[in-house]
């Protein structure tokens, strides 16, 4: 007999590895590579290479991707993307440069979050699906006190 755990780690893994019933689109998974941030001393540069992962066996194409920017869980800016289109069963990466205002709750040498809650519409072969607005990735940083 199996256990509640190892049955629930076995339909996971069956689920993520099948593959999609025919006219079914997966979302693409996005994960920052790299990122950087500058303390400018009027506000923050951000510069971030994320990499968006198709998993579907067909190309897709996400297109007008738009959303907030948000530092220290509080919006700062909106931001729009250029249109991506990723192959097969592959990856592509992009870099996304944006500027924001300092938050109130900066202080240099702390480390303080960002993400991006965005939507797109996501084309494949099948047509088009409007994806609502999500974490698209996220992540952290701390800069330097400028001199």
């Amino acid at each position: 007999m199996l256990s509640k755990g190892l049955l629930a780690g076995v339909l996971l893994f069956l689920t993520c590895c099948s593959p999609a019933a025919p006219g079914l689109v997966r979302i693409p998974a996005m994960e920052v590579l790299k990122s950087s941030v500058q303390h400018t001393g009027e506000g923050l540069l951000f510069d971030v290479q994320v990499q968006v992962i198709n998993p579907n066996p067909f190309p897709i194409a996400l297109q007008d991707i738009a959303g907030k920017w948000i530092v220290d869980g509080q919006v700062s800016h909106e931001v729009q993307v250029q249109d991506l289109s990723i192959p097969a069963s592959s990856s592509s990466s992009t870099t996304l440069q944006t500027r924001a205002p300092l938050p109130a709750s900066f202080k240099p040498e702390r480390t303080h979050t960002f993400r991006f809650d965005a939507h797109y519409r996501l084309h494949s072969g099948s047509g088009l699906s409007a994806i609502q607005d999500h974490t698209l990735f996220q992540g952290s940083f701390q800069t330097k006190s400028i001199p």
